[in-house]
């Protein structure tokens, strides 16, 4: 497992014990509670996270935006998580979209992660070939070490209650105790100040983080370790960049805004249920999103008990640090709702490509480039120049210079085109051009309409800036 897995895991576990500090209340001890969290190397979990928007679509100026925002709104994934050991980890559940569900499985041990979308033929793989020992220890150490330094100097919330209570979890009965914690949003930058304040005055918590970042090479540089001063000065920057959101606090995180959390734990202070929101609203946003919620449940069993994580096998794989999308999409069922989200809603294969009249500038999937010989009108016909929109359009072209004739091959489709000539032929027929490919600058042309209809792309004419768009769907 890399290291920014490990760091992304890491902030995961800590969420909860930001939100209730590190002060005791009643019957909990929190500075056990965190301790105990980083004790725990195996265990099983059941979670559901559940994502809403509150946006303005007519405010939305990028439709591709206010697509993909309309997609994931009401977003859920419920999934069941097998922690084997520190290292070794699998998932199974269902991403629910309002357009279906989406199933996946997920590995992640020492050496890979693997990852099945949808029933996909070909699982994602991620092949970690580097010796992940270092990364080990440096996240052993912000579980053990590092951790603890941090949150000795977190404060309360305002709002942290602890009640004893029995409960159930996944059949066992829980003698334990519920934590109430909320932070309301106009306490947020309050809290992050005094952390910040706390720890830059804790002298001894910033030598043991110095050296124990430069033992495990943190800033990547022998030769110029990280030093006291320099942590020093980042934190003040931090103060200082925190007291200027502080200035605006209302604007982003007023009282509309919070954190809340239940949690329960058992009597060995290990969290055992957590359920929790995250409530942004009120957002001063000028492209028209003005809210988010997310709702999270959570509860493990089978604490530091022996477990084996569930594998994801497949003959063959896709590789996850050079995917091709196309062979992704491939590997879909093709009736499968994340097959019709890519394909028919985010058009992930969609080839386009953009001209104007009398001008080299061009665009193909977005990207600028430049044409040798700008498109031109005709006798009312717009001509293109074939090579650059066929490869744009993924179809491959051959040129015969002595009998001045263009071959464009895509899958099964054959298309032949001879300079100064009507006649064309598309899979051995005879087909009659509006006007004859010619050559400008050492490049064919032929008329647009042509290459749309033998390539099944649609084209698109803008005539005030006498642009055309072709665009095929692959």
């Amino acid at each position: 497992m890399n290291r920014c897995i490990k760091t992304a895991i890491a902030a995961c576990a800590v969420a909860p014990l930001v939100l209730t500090g590190c002060q005791a209340v009643g019957s909990v001890d929190f500075n056990k509670y965190i301790l105990n969290s980083t004790s725990i190397k195996s265990g099983e979990s059941r979670q559901t996270l559940a994502v809403d928007f509150t946006y303005d679509p007519n405010q939305i100026d990028d439709p591709q935006a206010a697509q993909v925002l309309s997609l994931l709104n009401h977003l859920t994934i419920k999934m069941h998580t097998i922690v084997q050991d520190k290292d070794t980890v699998s998932a199974e559940g269902t991403i629910l979209l309002q357009k279906g569900s989406i199933p996946f499985q997920l590995e992640i041990d020492g050496k890979q992660l693997v990852l099945r979308l949808d029933g996909a033929s070909h699982p994602i793989r991620i092949v970690n070939d580097q010796t992940n020992s270092s990364d080990a220890k440096l996240y052993q150490d912000m579980q053990e070490k590092i951790l603890p330094l941090l949150v000795r100097n977190l404060d309360n919330p305002k709002t942290v209650t602890v009640q004893d209570k029995q409960d159930t979890v996944h059949g066992e009965t829980i003698n334990g105790h519920i934590v109430h914690a909320e932070i309301q949003g106009s306490e947020i930058v309050d809290l992050a100040l005094a952390f910040v304040d706390h720890l830059s005055k804790d002298q001894d918590a910033i030598s043991q983080l110095v050296t124990m970042l430069n033992s495990q090479n943190v800033p990547d540089n022998n030769d110029n370790p990280l030093t006291v001063q320099q942590v020093k000065d980042g934190l003040q920057q931090v103060t200082s960049a925190l007291q200027e959101a502080e200035k605006n606090k209302d604007q982003f995180a007023g009282n509309t805004s919070k954190v809340a959390a239940d949690i329960l734990l058992d009597d060995q202070l290990h969290e055992r249920r957590l359920s929790g929101d995250l409530t942004l609203s009120d957002i001063k946003d000028t492209q028209g999103f003005s809210g988010l919620h997310i709702h999270v449940d959570n509860e493990a069993w089978n604490i530091n008990q022996p477990l084996q994580a569930q594998k994801v096998i497949s003959s063959q794989y896709l590789d996850g640090q050079n995917i091709d999308t196309k062979a992704f999409v491939g590997s879909l069922n093709k009736s499968g709702v994340l097959y019709n989200v890519l394909v028919n809603d985010l058009h992930v294969l969609r080839k386009e490509v953009e001209l104007t009249v009398a001008s080299k500038d061009a665009l193909v999937n977005g990207e600028p480039q430049t044409l040798d010989a700008a498109p031109y009108i005709k006798n009312s016909s717009t001509l293109v120049p074939i090579r650059f929109i066929a490869e744009g359009l993924e179809a491959k072209v051959t040129w015969n210079g002595k009998i001045r004739q263009a071959t464009i091959q895509d899958g099964n489709n054959k298309m032949v085109l001879t300079a100064a000539s009507k006649t064309a032929y598309v899979n051995g027929k005879r087909v009659s051009l509006a006007i004859p490919a010619e050559i400008r600058q050492n490049r064919m042309f032929v008329p647009v309409r042509f290459v749309s209809e033998n390539l099944d792309a649609k084209v698109t004419w803008n005539s005030p800036t006498k642009t055309v768009i072709i665009q095929r769907d692959m």
